[in-house]
Order: C-alpha cells, then sequence, then structure tokens
C-alpha cells in the first residue's frame, strides 16, 4: 500500500533536505531506508536504484523518525518542494487540474509515459499525445488561481507566504483537484538512465 502523495510548500523544507544530504549519519539511515522499502517509490510504486531520495512522508521535514521517511523517485520528490520546481534542471513541470486521478497514479503514468516518448517505441506517438494533453489542462488551473498560478513555484510561494489557515482552505478546497504533471524534457536524461538500467536487469536475468 503506497503512501499517499501531497502538494507540498513549507518555508525551510529546501534547506533542511540539501543540508541531511551531506550528513554522514542521515545517508547511512537513508541506505536503510532504501533498502527496507526494496528500492520502490513508496508513492509511485517506481522501482530503480537510480535517483532515490528519502522524504518526510507528512511533509514535516523536522522529523526524522523511520517511520515517517519513505524511499521516493524523483518525480514524486519534488512535490513536496513546489517552491523549488523548475528552479533547477532537476526539476520542473506545471500543475494542472485532474480530479479523476491522484498524484501517485499521475507520477506511475508519467513513468510509463516517458519511458515510451524516450524509446520512441510503437507506442510513442499515443504517449506524447496523450501527454500534451495532460499538460494542456494547466489551463483550468490558471482559470481558478489566476494567470501564471500553474507555476509550481509560483503557487508554492502562495502558499508559504499565506497565513497557515488561509494556504489550508486554499489548498483543500479550492486546489483539491490540482496535481503536479512533470516536464518531460527536465527528466529525459534519467528516463534514459532508467531504461539503461532495465535492460542491463533483464540481460543478467537472462
Amino acid at each position: 500500500m503506497f503512501h499517499e502523495l501531497p502538494l507540498v510548500a513549507r518555508e525551510g523544507n529546501g534547506r533542511l533536505f540539501a543540508i541531511r544530504r551531506q550528513d554522514p549519519p542521515f545517508v547511512a539511515l537513508q541506505q536503510k531506508i532504501f533498502e527496507r522499502d526494496q528500492y520502490t517509490c513508496q508513492f509511485c510504486g517506481f522501482r530503480t536504484q537510480l535517483y532515490l531520495e528519502v522524504v518526510n512522508v507528512d511533509g514535516d521535514f523536522k522529523r526524522n523518525q523511520s517511520n515517517n521517511l519513505a524511499t521516493a523517485c524523483p518525480l514524486c520528490t519534488q512535490c513536496f518542494f513546489l517552491e523549488e520546481v523548475g528552479k533547477t534542471d532537476q526539476t520542473g513541470g506545471v500543475l494542472i487540474d485532474a480530479p479523476e486521478i491522484s498524484q501517485g497514479q499521475l507520477n506511475a503514468l508519467c513513468h510509463t509515459l516517458f519511458l515510451s516518448m524516450i524509446s520512441n517505441g510503437v507506442c510513442a506517438g499515443e504517449a506524447r499525445t496523450l501527454y500534451r494533453s495532460l499538460k494542456g489542462r494547466n489551463s483550468r488551473v490558471e482559470k481558478i488561481l489566476g494567470e501564471g498560478l500553474s507555476s509550481p513555484a509560483r503557487y508554492g510561494r502562495l502558499l508559504i507566504e499565506a497565513n497557515s489557515e488561509g494556504a489550508r482552505r486554499l489548498h483543500e478546497t479550492i486546489c483539491a483537484n490540482v496535481r503536479l504533471l512533470p516536464d518531460f524534457m527536465n527528466f529525459a536524461a534519467r528516463v534514459v538512465a532508467w531504461m539503461e538500467e532495465g535492460v542491463k536487469t533483464i540481460m543478467v536475468l537472462t
């Protein structure tokens, strides 16, 4: 059973996340979490040994007990740092209106779509069409929130700068159907690496 994947924007989370990645005791703990979770993202189910992170399930990066830590792929990791999305080439995406699918399910779908698009196989055209269709839903978000607020970073700053009660109401009522659609180009290099990892695994097994 996977964890529900929230969209989180909290002042200081990004700094705490960056600091602990350089902390030897936490790095050791992180490896134990990877092994416990069998190198599987606990939000979308993607399995790999490349580019995994450990995130805090409740979005509070001050609570580092092992039962509040979970393995996350890059697509799911960025959901915990909305205000940072798109500020580096390691993250990217757009907010879309997608009430029929959860964030974890959307990220799992994107893993499949991105692989099809990169491999340029028989389903590549259909994958691109579906991805473009999803991306076009950002216009619905801008109609609700305002021009430019389909940008995760801008929306994240809005949540941080609002008072806690206002941010909670905004997020729970207005934006309950909003999802973060990962940007294909920002993750393309990692998709290639994951594809190569899969090929190597198949070769070993055969």
